[in-house]
């Protein structure tokens, strides 16, 4: 009698191997995801053509009174809020952590928080900037996570099948941004 012991072989192998199949993964995803969510996050509205609403009488004397908040008067774009954002990954024991971040201390005033609350997220950003279109960040990066969610999901079940030929089904989950650029 002969058995076929190949696809013990290879479950094994991939379980060995577990964590650079989460790494392999985890790059295809980031690698589709970061582009298209770094796109969104740097996506910035016309300049406002109307008197400004502030938010505070406080905020709009502190404005005047340091020159733009340091940026002089009529303030300028430069874009480093924008450019601050930092998308990447870490694979670590078999985990996948997609990673957004924006170093620039005055991200908050612009696009919120990334708190999962949309309350918390929209505190800080100041009444002006969202009256004029600027994003708020945290349903944008929540939205691309479960894309991202989504794709590794998706990725891991195809190497699982090929590997032992079993099957999986999950429920298909496109977020409204990826309908857009399709």
């Amino acid at each position: 009698m002969t058995t076929n012991t190949k696809p013990l072989d290879d479950a094994r192998a991939f379980l060995d191997n577990i964590n650079r199949e989460v790494a392999d993964i985890g790059k295809g995803v980031y690698q589709e995801v970061a582009p298209e969510l770094t796109d969104a996050l740097n996506d910035k509205p016309p300049r406002p053509h109307r008197k400004i609403e502030w938010t505070t009488e406080k905020q709009r004397k502190a404005y005047f009174a340091t020159d733009g908040f340091g940026g002089g008067i009529p303030s300028t774009r430069t874009d480093a809020i924008i450019n601050a954002w930092k998308v990447r990954f870490e694979t670590t024991a078999g985990t996948f952590k997609l990673i957004v971040e924006n170093a620039n201390p005055a991200a908050r005033f612009l696009f919120g928080t990334l708190a999962k609350s949309i309350q918390a997220a929209k505190k800080p950003q100041q009444r002006f900037h969202a009256i004029t279109g600027w994003p708020l960040a945290s349903p944008l990066v929540r939205d691309w996570a479960d894309v991202a969610d989504s794709l590794f999901h998706e990725q891991w079940v195809k190497r699982l099948q090929k590997i032992t030929g079993i099957t999986s089904k999950r429920r298909a989950y496109t977020s409204p941004y990826r309908r857009l650029k399709r």
